[in-house]
């Protein structure tokens, strides 16, 4: 076997030993490597999870079968049996290109779904799932009804259990739609020789380990379906351009067989996530969840209105370990800080067409919106927040309810004291963070102050103006976020709903 030390760009001391020359993509070589990752990793402390000792328990409600005969199979039919989980991109695929299950096509794929017929990346993620031994596969355009409603509201609250519970997860970092395929010819390194003895040779190669640039960076990982997926799963199978990363709770390992920890082992990389990170931000808890919340907001959507669903899963898990309540991109025990954000888009944000009075996500919630955001810089123990002018949404079981995805809902709106503004309309401009970006008249605009520093030099508060299309005089909607002197708020105010 040939060796090689492979240099970094940038860095002369750094080398790595490894292969100079990488099997080919789909051989038996590479799935003889990663069964034993996959063996390596069911040997790590560090890795075992109560989804990985129920492995297949809470299996999803369908699984494609990659024997011989390819086909749709009832889970339940099935428990207890390990499956792969795809993790890939649709790509902007026109309606004739996409292969689904639909209402009218499930008999047919319960009977047989021909190889052939598959597109190119779904071809691929069987190959690589009977390579690595494993029956079955879960895709998500194949194992859920696409045109059915219900069932996908009820599929979609089960995201976290289909990537937790499955033996690894098959990341497709290099294509761009399920027509490209992933299991394509490597660029080949060049390598220069240099001989150690007689006999033996050792290969000078240029680096081709780069996990953030291949996986991190990689157009997979600008969809909002994919934070979740990533943060949830146990362990990963990466296929990229350049080679096959391995990444589990003990780190991650490269096809070219260099090592290295994954520098966001604290987040995305724990098997039990989210224990690490909670230790990591043990004193910033609300520091973790902002940055989840702001990474997160910056991710792509085709459609829009799946931006408040695809978190569900990873709000689900962080609500559990948090012992609070979750919903709409807040949490019970910092619902007021979490009030505090904004866009950080430079012409603002979209609003998102809700088509269903039963997707509504309410206003105060940065969901509502497409387009990144940001929160307040506050310093932590130095606000003091205004509870008395505002009644929290979680106070009623109700909103709870409505904020599940399964549910019809008109948002979940709370009460709060809405008091005129003393500004002037370019006071206004420098003071106001205005949610879609255009400047708003002042004359029908009130505040919520939210809370004020210690000192009450400077109050902090949320925009909102009377829902246009509102059924009720009281009902308001948000519109933008505020920081300026308590004296610029006129005294008294109205009791109002938020929605």
């Amino acid at each position: 076997m040939r060796s090689t030390a492979q240099t970094c760009s940038g860095d002369p001391n750094c080398s790595q030993y490894g292969l100079p020359i990488l099997p080919k993509a789909g051989s038996k070589q590479e799935f003889a490597l990663i069964k034993t990752w996959l063996r390596e990793c069911d040997s790590h402390a560090t890795c075992q999870t109560q989804a990985s000792k129920n492995e297949g328990v809470n299996a999803p409600t369908r699984l494609l079968e990659v024997g011989h005969n390819i086909r749709l199979v009832d889970a339940s039919s099935i428990r207890s049996r390990p499956y792969v989980a795809l993790s890939h991109c649709w790509g902007p695929l026109k309606p004739e290109e996409k292969f689904c299950t639909y209402q009218e096509n499930i008999e047919v794929f319960r009977r047989t779904i021909p190889f052939d017929d598959l597109p190119k990346t779904f071809q691929d993620a069987v190959t690589v799932t009977r390579g690595i031994g494993i029956s079955y596969l879960w895709i998500d355009s194949l194992c859920i009804i696409q045109n059915d409603k219900e069932e996908w509201k009820k599929e979609s609250a089960k995201m976290q259990y289909v990537f937790s519970g499955a033996h690894c997860t098959l990341s497709v970092n290099s294509a761009r739609s399920s027509l490209e395929g992933f299991l394509t010819p490597r660029v080949p390194r060049t390598c220069v020789p240099l001989p150690i003895s007689d006999s033996r040779r050792l290969y000078v190669c240029p680096s081709i380990d780069d996990f953030h640039r291949d996986v991190d960076q990689s157009n997979l990982h600008t969809r909002g379906w994919v934070l979740q997926e990533r943060a949830l799963s146990r362990r990963f199978i990466h296929y990229t351009s350049t080679q096959v990363y391995w990444e589990c709770g003990a780190g991650v390992q490269c096809e070219s067989l260099a090592k290295f920890q994954n520098s966001r082992v604290a987040f995305l990389g724990d098997p039990k996530f989210p224990t690490l990170a909670l230790q990591y931000y043990r004193d910033g808890r609300q520091i973790l969840l902002q940055y989840l919340y702001e990474t997160y907001s910056q991710l792509a959507f085709t459609n829009p209105t799946d931006r408040s669903v695809a978190i569900l899963g990873l709000e689900s898990r962080l609500s559990s370990a948090l012992q609070t309540r979750v919903m709409f991109g807040t949490f019970s025990k910092y619902f007021p800080r979490f009030l505090l954000w904004e866009s950080a888009e430079p012409d603002g944000m979209r609003s998102i067409a809700f088509d269903r009075t039963d997707q509504r996500v309410p206003t105060w919630s940065w969901l509502s919106k497409l387009g990144a955001i940001r929160y307040m810089k506050l310093e932590f123990n130095n606000v003091d927040w205004a509870t008395q002018n505002f009644q929290s949404p979680f106070s009623s079981d109700e909103n709870i309810r409505k904020a599940t995805p399964a549910s019809s809902t008109m948002g979940a709106p709370f009460r709060a004291y809405a008091q005129n503004i003393k500004l002037t309309q370019q006071e206004a401009n420098s003071h106001i963070s205005f949610d879609l970006g255009s400047t708003l008249s002042l004359d029908n605009l009130k505040c919520v102050i939210v809370g004020r520093d210690k000192s009450d030099a400077k109050a902090y508060a949320i925009i909102i103006r009377k829902e246009e299309h509102g059924l009720h005089e009281e009902t308001f909607e948000r519109i933008g976020s505020a920081s300026f002197r308590p004296a610029q708020v006129y005294d008294g105010g109205v009791w109002v709903l938020v929605c």
